[in-house]
């Protein structure tokens, strides 16, 4: 149970921490003042869960004063999984205040953790009172999203010696603190919760850091980890994946809008665009066009040309990553409806880049990025339900990254066929089977697995009667024998609340032991 410190108390703590914030920095006073008279400033030792609910019941945002915690998925069949760290200045829980109950989030104290619990709907109720906390707010989330989404693809792409390396590189540049050696940062992490976060066993994370600590790359301490050259890790991260290149056709085609009002009509559908006023939308709509782009071709990208904002209208997109030195990942397929690029201003040239390649044939509307944030800042509520739009849509993407990458690889198919059927799927008239446009390449590449193995698990779906394999597509015949698959059991994570010794930070795990447990997900197969 979280304990007030009473030396922490004090409510210039507080204010001094929001006022850090770039979304509170500008409050007025007397607005601050009504939210820290309703704040709670607590201290939560490791292991403890956070709890984002007041004793009433009512929603709380968590903001860290000090500390780390991880976030924790409780998934299926009460397993839990690791999805990342959070530390001082990060802003979680907002996720609650859009009643998007399917997925339960877990905050778990990684070390002695000092937060600010903000009742939610107390903060709504003030951000509405000036839309233009909204804009703040809204900028705020959207930089932190981009590099929380950094952080994630970092650890699920490429081999394990690529993700330990990017997952060890930003987390330190976020978290690490300076040492008194030149170019020495201390991160204070355990191998475990690096392991839970990268869905693999301990055994694997040690081995890895032991050969780096060898080199003289990092310093493996007890809960800790010193990054003695950073450029030896950079090196790592740039030699220790297999380069991938986007087969690019041409063809795509974008023409100026020749009728603005249908395409006005698909805006004002989602509920981003819903409240748009006319002078607001129709400037968007004169400065914004309308492609056509086939399968293959590579429509948007954030290496070249300037950046912009797509929807998605019809057709499948594949979203890939590319890094710095060209590598390409591909990460999940985006269908109608999809917002793509509303964080990609908040990007950096040492960080991986998004680029969009039409899966199927794609039609989508382009609308210049440096034009709809200066309209939504014109008008800044309309920030409200851009960002509450975005996060809704952000929830999506975080379960079909899980389903492909959370228990073993056929469970992983079995669980990423049935979303993308589900939302990308064309229903067959006569009777429950849904046929799903996807390769075995597409799929081999988005699961992080060779294609041989896919083909074969492939198969032994066919031979359950749960798919039928067709060239570059698939049916799914049987959604209650695929859904069974989807739903087997995943090795549960490690609860963060077990203590560690200081041999077992240093000494391989003895068989049968938790760390020693199986790879839930090694992507480097």
């Amino acid at each position: 149970m979280a304990k007030v410190d009473p030396r922490l108390t004090h409510r210039a703590l507080m204010e001094s921490t929001l006022r850090k914030m770039p979304c509170f920095a500008d409050w007025p006073s007397v607005a601050l003042s009504r939210l820290l008279a309703s704040c709670r400033l607590c201290w939560h030792e490791r292991g403890e869960v956070l709890p984002t609910k007041s004793r009433t019941d009512e929603p709380e945002i968590l903001l860290i004063v000090s500390g780390h915690v991880m976030h924790v998925e409780c998934t299926i069949e009460s397993a839990r999984m690791s999805w990342g760290l959070g530390g001082p200045l990060h802003m979680l829980g907002f996720f609650y205040m859009l009643d998007l109950c399917g997925r339960v989030f877990e905050y778990v104290a990684n070390d002695e953790v000092v937060a600010i619990h903000i009742p939610g709907r107390l903060l709504f109720e003030l951000l509405d009172e000036d839309p233009v906390r909204w804009k703040g707010m809204c900028r705020m989330l959207l930089e932190q999203d981009r590099t929380q989404n950094d952080m994630v693809v970092g650890q699920i792409v490429g081999s394990l010696a690529r993700r330990l390396a990017c997952t060890i590189e930003q987390l330190a540049v976020l978290y690490g603190t300076r040492g008194t050696e030149k170019d020495t940062t201390h991160l204070r992490l355990t191998q475990q919760s690096l392991a839970d976060i990268l869905q693999v066993s301990r055994q694997s994370v040690s081995r890895q850091l032991s050969a780096w600590d060898a080199l003289g790359v990092i310093k493996i301490k007890y809960n800790e980890i010193s990054i003695l050259d950073p450029a030896g890790l950079r090196n790592i991260l740039e030699t220790s994946c297999a380069v991938g290149k986007a087969n690019s056709r041409r063809g795509g085609s974008r023409q100026p809008i020749a009728d603005p009002a249908c395409v006005e009509a698909i805006l004002r559908a989602t509920s981003a665009f819903s409240s748009w006023p006319a002078t607001a939308m129709s400037k968007l709509l004169s400065h914004s066009c309308t492609g056509r782009h086939p399968p293959g071709h590579v429509f948007s990208s954030e290496l070249r040309g300037p950046p912009e904002i797509l929807l998605i209208v019809s057709g499948e997109a594949m979203v890939a990553r590319v890094s710095p030195q060209g590598e390409r990942f591909v990460v999940m397929l985006l269908g109608p409806g999809s917002i793509l690029g509303m964080n990609q201003v908040f990007g950096r040239a040492d960080r991986a880049a998004n680029e969009f390649t039409a899966h199927s044939e794609v039609v989508a509307i382009h609308m210049p990025t440096l034009l709809l944030f200066e309209l939504l800042d014109a008008e800044p509520i309309l920030w409200k339900a851009m960002m509450q739009t975005v996060v809704e849509q952000n929830a999506g993407h975080g379960e079909t990254l899980r389903n492909q990458i959370e228990g073993g690889l056929r469970r992983r198919i079995a669980a990423t066929i049935e979303r993308l059927a589900a939302l990308h799927g064309t229903r067959i008239a006569r009777g429950r089977e849904v046929r799903l446009q996807l390769s075995q390449s597409d799929l081999a590449t988005m699961l992080g697995a060779n294609r041989q193995t896919i083909n074969k698990e492939l198969k032994a779906l066919s031979d359950a009667g749960a798919v039928c394999l067709e060239y570059n597509a698939l049916t799914v015949l049987n959604p209650e024998a695929l859904r069974r698959m989807a739903k087997a059991k995943p090795i549960p994570a490690v609860r963060l609340s077990e203590p560690a010794s200081a041999c077992d930070e240093q000494t391989p795990p003895k068989a049968g032991s938790r760390a020693a447990r199986p790879l839930a997900a090694d992507l480097s197969n």
